[in-house]
């Protein structure tokens, strides 16, 4: 099993602060998310990844998803 890296877990978590914005039912704070996947990575049967529903800013702005990994690397997905 992977460590995790709480530097770039935090850099994913602000990413998707700055990159979102409000919405019903979406994620839009750093502090929850990190919050969030410190509570998941770090548990008896911890998790590799914790995706969340987001909705993203300018230009996009589209409902999608971010997903952030216990090493800290993020994907972005776009609804379609």
């Amino acid at each position: 099993m992977s460590t995790i890296n709480y530097a770039e877990v935090a850099k994913a978590c602000d990413f998707l602060y700055h990159n979102t914005i409000p919405a019903a039912g979406c994620m839009h704070s750093s502090t929850r998310a990190f919050d969030s996947c410190m509570r998941s990575f770090d548990c008896r049967v911890p998790a590799e990844a914790v995706t969340f529903r987001v909705y993203l800013n300018a230009p996009v702005m589209a409902r999608g998803e971010i997903t952030i990994h216990r090493d800290g690397h993020f994907e972005v997905r776009r609804d379609h």
